[in-house]
């Protein structure tokens, strides 16, 4: 590979702000690391190849940034954008830096973004422009208003549509409920439980798809919230055996009945018995007591995973019998 000259290499990292630290005599060629100051941070040095200084400073850069955009390349992807950098080149921290930037179009609009963040245009025009991105206030209410709904916010607690928000039903003014505008269409919560719609289950309903599963509630009937509402159940084969899940996921069955029932089955593949009862287990990585299938006096206290080897007290006994009686 043809090497840099030295000339090449001073003007090249000058235009990424850095001036190399040695003489052109200690210069071997591109793949050396050799160190290298910054030009705006003298007390930043560091070492790396020539291939590496078109990244810029290290150290000047965020944590966690791969690479750095060079202030030009950000100034022209600015303007695609309608935006220009409203700070000097030497204030330049990094494409994840919130920095200062003015519209191109009003420029009396200024916004602090990061620069990624400047893909959508100018905040300020989009917000007087009524952008679909985000509704104005007026908006909203007129929007809630035809739902019939009225908000029990202030206009400066607005944050946007995907926002959640206290909102007061029409009909029955006690209904405040708090949801994002987009959910207001389902209508409200509470005049729909009122009413017995089918999108909720009764208590009872709810009750006997449950057993039907093979769990029992482990909660009340006033605790109670939805059938997609976290709640406690119990397993009936094993009382000791708690989920707290969905009533939709019930259909998985119990998960601690499967683990049990898997391990008794592998215990038994390697000639082994629970010698303890299934609510104390507590996985294949603690050490539990288990009772060999051959001879019930052989206990061993040891993992799942470990029982594998066989009953060591079988092994033991096996080697203390004569040659003849073993064959």
């Amino acid at each position: 590979m043809k090497k840099t000259s030295w000339q090449d290499l001073v003007a090249k990292a000058a235009e990424h702000g850095l001036t190399p630290t040695f003489e052109e005599a200690g210069y071997k060629d591109n793949r050396t690391p050799v160190q290298w100051q910054c030009a705006a941070h003298p007390e930043h040095r560091f070492k790396a190849r020539f291939f590496d200084v078109d990244r810029g400073c290290p150290l000047c850069r965020p944590k966690g940034e791969t690479r750095r955009l060079r202030f030009k390349e950000i100034r022209a992807k600015a303007a695609e954008q309608g935006m220009q950098p409203d700070f000097e080149e030497s204030a330049y921290l990094g494409n994840k830096v919130p920095m200062q930037w003015r519209c191109l179009k009003n420029p009396e609009h200024v916004v602090t973004a990061r620069f990624n963040n400047l893909r959508n245009g100018c905040f300020e025009c989009r917000k007087e422009a009524g952008s679909p991105r985000r509704l104005t206030f007026e908006q909203v209410t007129a929007r809630a208003k035809a739902l019939g709904f009225r908000l029990g916010f202030e206009p400066a607690a607005y944050g946007g549509n995907q926002m959640p928000l206290p909102w007061i039903c029409v009909k029955d003014e006690a209904h405040v409920f708090i949801d994002t505008l987009g959910h207001l269409e389902r209508g409200c919560p509470q005049c729909r439980a009122e009413e017995g719609s089918p999108s909720r289950l009764s208590f009872d309903a709810v009750r006997e798809r449950a057993e039907a599963l093979g769990f029992r509630p482990g909660f009340k009937a006033e605790e109670y919230g939805g059938n997609r509402m976290m709640l406690p159940w119990i397993c009936v084969k094993d009382a000791s055996h708690t989920v707290v899940t969905t009533l939709a996921s019930l259909v998985r069955g119990c998960a601690a009945c499967h683990q049990w029932a898997r391990a008794t089955a592998t215990a038994r593949r390697h000639g082994f018995q629970p010698g303890f009862k299934g609510s104390e287990y507590q996985g294949n990585r603690v050490p539990m007591r288990w009772v060999c299938v051959h001879d019930e006096s052989h206990v061993t206290v040891r993992p799942l995973h470990r029982l594998s080897r066989g009953c060591p007290h079988c092994r033991k006994a096996a080697r203390r019998r004569p040659a003849k009686l073993r064959t």
